[in-house]
């Protein structure tokens, strides 16, 4: 998944990134770097990620 798709799955679901980071639990910082492609997630976050936007974890590994 790039960053792209990951800014169109959030605006899709009406969320902010500050909701986003919340629902995440990380910095609002660090969830702007990893929308942006700055920063690539961590496993967990990887999960959480893919576990809330209903998508396989598989597909954001990629």
């Amino acid at each position: 998944m790039n960053k792209n798709e990951l800014r169109y799955l959030r605006l899709k679901n009406n969320l902010t990134q500050r909701q986003m980071c919340e629902i995440i639990g990380i910095s609002c910082s660090r969830y702007s770097r990893i929308e942006r492609g700055y920063v690539v997630p961590t496993e967990a976050e990887c999960e959480k990620l893919a576990k809330y936007l209903g998508i396989c974890e598989r597909k954001w590994r990629s």
